[in-house]
């Protein structure tokens, strides 16, 4: 039977990506077999990788060049995001592809008496074999158990690796030796033996203007919530504690099938074991729309986290961004959680240096450390064919000079800030201005 090595990385959206990539993992496990740990000894290598921006999408192409160079003799496929993230990625004639909504693909290749439709995660895997930059265990893992460790390396992003395109590769015209893997011991790694994975929802009921998801996955997909609930009865009866769910919007769950959010919520709410729940990721407008229908002792009870991806505290930026509620209103809802429960981990994301913000607008994202326990500072990056793309950006220097004051402000106010915001040149630029 064929032998199989996984590679799987995103920096921007890694949980989602390490999920998809453990689903595919277990179904190759459970169907017999065997996963290598060094792509040497593969028959097969499997890409997955999430290009959010156009600089996490040069890394992926780094990634390809170096398995198509190095592995000549091996089928590779590339699966997930990828396929329709990155704009004529299927022009590289060695490639196989299968998109995130094609998941059925895996049955048809490797011949599985289990399908992959049928696989659930219990604990995700992490799949770090590259060298291509500097990763800290504790921000990518979390409260995994590996957390202790930190992997390093001397690689710098070049801009000539910046210059890498599909054409590139397609011609051989592009050259780079220096790109090497970690040790075999730093891949599929485990997570928490008290966390279980689950999909409510795939896709994203929202088409912002920054965003490429759309291109991902055109439509939602709800999950029927008699499965949904089956899963999380069977997770805690064989001692799960954290229930996480993984969908990139969990608020947009039954936006297809005539349900929604609250429905989903308030059955999860009935289920008597005790458990937690932790949405990662919860999108604003839906909270706002079903909060009043939740009941409050689910917040009291249930929640231990809530990653709510707020984007901006401007009404003009927020409309810019295409999405559509009041951040008055999101803050309210967001002190009433934390009237239920102060213990809920309330977590948010804005984007910063997005085209045409100001200063005014840029300084008074901070006033959301004062609604949640920690916020993720993203910078805002460009990606081809989002509606952004052609706006006016802010200057390189403006980006260098907000992000200074975003590692200022986390030096004052440490874990409540989560500076998410450089590439690894730009990294060390800011730090030896800071420090």
């Amino acid at each position: 039977m064929s032998t199989i090595f996984i590679w799987s990385a995103s920096w921007a959206e890694h949980s989602q990506v390490w999920f998809q990539s453990t689903i595919v993992y277990e179904f190759l496990i459970q169907n017999g077999y065997k996963l290598v740990k060094n792509a040497k000894d593969a028959d097969y290598i499997l890409l997955n990788a999430y290009p959010f921006d156009n600089y996490e999408e040069k890394l992926v192409l780094l990634s390809l060049y170096y398995y198509l160079n190095t592995y000549k003799d091996k089928k590779i496929i590339v699966f997930g995001s990828a396929p329709n993230m990155i704009y004529g990625i299927k022009r590289i004639p060695w490639l196989m592809y299968i998109s995130y909504s094609e998941y059925e693909k895996f049955d048809t290749i490797f011949h599985g008496t289990i399908s992959i439709k049928d696989i659930h995660v219990w604990r995700i895997r992490f799949f770090i074999p590259l060298k291509l930059e500097e990763v800290s265990l504790w921000d990518l893992l979390h409260n995994a158990l590996w957390s202790n460790l930190k992997l390093e390396t001397n690689y710098e992003i070049s801009e000539y690796d910046l210059s890498i395109t599909i054409d590139s590769i397609i011609d051989g015209t592009y050259q780079n030796n220096t790109i090497e893997e970690y040790p075999w011991d730093y891949n599929y790694m485990e997570d928490s033996i008290d966390n279980f994975y689950i999909e409510t929802t795939r896709g994203c009921g929202f088409d912002c203007s920054y965003c490429a998801i759309k291109r991902v996955s055109w439509y939602t997909k709800s999950f029927p919530i008699d499965d949904i609930i089956s899963d999380i009865q069977h997770a805690v009866s064989i001692g799960a504690k954290n229930i996480i769910i993984i969908d990139e919007d969990v608020g947009s769950y039954g936006i297809d099938i005539w349900l929604d959010f609250a429905f989903l919520i308030n059955k999860i709410n009935e289920i008597p074991w005790d458990f937690h729940i932790k949405f990662y990721y919860l999108e604003p407008k839906h909270l706002v729309e079903n909060f009043h229908r939740i009941a409050p002792e689910f917040w009291e009870n249930k929640v231990s986290y809530a990653r709510i991806t707020l984007q901006t505290t401007s009404q003009r930026i927020l409309t810019l961004m295409n999405r559509n509620y009041d951040i008055t209103e999101v803050l309210n809802i967001c002190k009433k959680i934390k009237m239920y429960n102060t213990s809920i981990l309330l977590w948010s994301i804005v984007i910063y240096g997005f085209p045409t913000e100001t200063y005014d607008e840029f300084s008074d994202y901070f006033r959301l450390l004062k609604y949640f326990d920690c916020t993720d500072f993203l910078c805002y990056a460009d990606k081809k064919w989002t509606k952004t793309y052609n706006m006016q950006k802010n200057s390189h220097e403006e980006i260098l000079r907000k992000s200074l004051i975003i590692l200022k402000m986390k030096q004052k106010f440490g874990d409540k800030i989560d500076p998410v915001i450089w590439s690894p040149r730009e990294r060390k630029k800011i730090l030896a201005s800071c420090y």
